[in-house]
């Protein structure tokens, strides 16, 4: 399953979630920001390649991943 996990800028919420996921078996995982000045910016190619997508509105949605 490929899973996008996106924040605003991509530095703490969605590439924590990324690097939590990395290396599990049976997922391909990628993060990307909103902003402008995301490290990595949401792009319509991410959007179009992941199967799930999970928008991480606080640091409790990262919290809710590593415990589920």
């Amino acid at each position: 399953m490929k899973l996008l996990f996106v924040c605003s800028r991509n530095k703490w919420r969605s590439l924590t979630a990324e690097k939590i996921f990395h290396g599990i078996n049976d997922y391909d995982v990628r993060s990307a920001g909103t902003e402008t000045g995301a490290r990595i910016k949401v792009t319509d190619g991410l959007i179009g390649w992941a199967d799930l997508i999970k928008l991480l509105l606080d640091m409790v949605e990262v919290y809710r991943i590593i415990i589920v």
